[in-house]
């Protein structure tokens, strides 16, 4: 039996929501036993009008009219935003949500929350623990987001998985390496000044991040657009693995995994975005985090990576950063306690999410 899934998420523009969406309905086509008939229902569609509220009605009316599942996630879809005329970044609010008329799951979403930036705060709050009590299942990812849901009262029902972006299998996966040495710097950077102030980019610090691609002889793997930009700051814009006009034909959904399997032709990697550390984890990559976001550290925290993050904002971050860089390339001991972590959490990933997924499963076995 054909099950019609309407899948919200953004497409298209950033390698890390890609495979979000990529992996989610991977595992959902190989464990449904009947046919899955996807429709991609693309957040730009919304933002590009400022989640008019009369728009997203008559959208989410339509939606819920063709289909039979609506799968909202993965990535950082949660987010405050009061120019936004639902009041946040999600394309849904009470009147939105009274019109949606089939099962809402809730997948492996994230909450992004930035330096400089409002966090959640009523009505949105209220909006989203109606969104979270209407849906038949939710799941969260484990980057701290989890803990914000409990800050905020969201936590009834509610799972904690990995990011589809950690879920690799086997033969994907980078081999293990007793020596490394050709590196990459994925970068993180925002068109909002803001957001680039609140990640502690200061013309010092985005020197040393030059300083640290040029000792390191670092090329640089951008997962957006936006993150050709940071050459302007970072200097080297020969590193970037591809120019800016190949990287948006491959951005796109059809096509990012070539992006993604670049990752293999890498030792190590310097990330600064959160799904530029979450993939490095999961294909197996030795990996250096330098945060300048919440999310990002709190993964490093929650998932014994501490002595592989360096946070941006600590005194003698630089030297840091640069220690443990060395430390990954000539201390074996290092390297290998990278991969050791890595392999626990690994099988710990793999098993929470097969888990959700099989949830999921058996609520397109009984939608009708």
């Amino acid at each position: 039996m054909t099950i019609k899934i309407a899948h919200f998420a953004s497409y298209g523009i950033n390698v890390g929501d890609n495979i979000t969406i990529h992996r989610i309905r991977r595992s959902l086509e190989r464990m449904y036993e009947g046919d899955i008939e996807w429709t991609s229902i693309k957040f730009t569609h919304f933002s590009a009008k400022n989640n008019d509220v009369r728009y997203c009605k008559e959208r989410f009316q339509k939606i819920s009219e063709e289909n039979d599942i609506l799968i909202i996630g993965g990535g950082g879809l949660i987010e405050a935003d009061l120019k936004q005329g639902t009041g946040q970044k999600l394309p849904i609010n009470e009147e939105v949500l009274s019109l949606i008329n089939i099962p809402i799951i809730i997948f492996s979403v994230g909450i992004n929350y930035f330096n400089n930036r409002g966090e959640l705060q009523e009505p949105a709050i209220k909006t989203l623990k109606r969104i979270f009590q209407k849906s038949v299942l939710k799941s969260v990812r484990n980057d701290g987001t989890y803990e914000i849901c409990q800050e905020i009262g969201l936590t009834d029902d509610l799972y904690e998985i990995p990011d589809p972006g950690l879920i690799f299998d086997p033969e994907e996966e980078n081999e293990k390496k007793d020596t490394i040495t050709k590196g990459f710097l994925q970068p993180a950077w925002n068109s909002s000044k803001q957001i680039l102030h609140g990640r502690g980019y200061t013309d010092e610090n985005l020197i040393l991040i030059n300083n640290i691609v040029k000792e390191n002889d670092l090329h640089i793997l951008p997962h957006t657009p936006k993150d050709y930009k940071a050459a302007a700051y970072y200097g080297y814009d020969y590193k970037y693995i591809w120019t800016e006009e190949a990287f948006r034909e491959l951005v796109l959904y059809k096509d990012f995994l070539y992006i993604v399997n670049a990752y293999k032709e890498y030792d190590y990697a310097v990330a600064l975005r959160g799904h530029g550390q979450l993939i490095s984890i999961g294909a197996n990559l030795p990996s250096i985090y330098l945060s300048t976001q919440r999310k990002v550290r709190d993964f490093s925290l929650k998932n014994g990576f501490k002595d592989y993050d360096v946070s941006i904002f600590e005194n003698g971050w630089y030297d840091n950063l640069i220690s443990k860089i060395e430390r990954l390339k000539n201390d074996s001991g290092y390297l290998n306690e990278w991969y050791n972590i890595r392999n626990r959490n690994n099988k710990d990933y793999h098993k929470k999410y097969n888990n959700f997924c099989s949830k999921v499963v058996e609520v397109l076995r009984n939608v009708r």
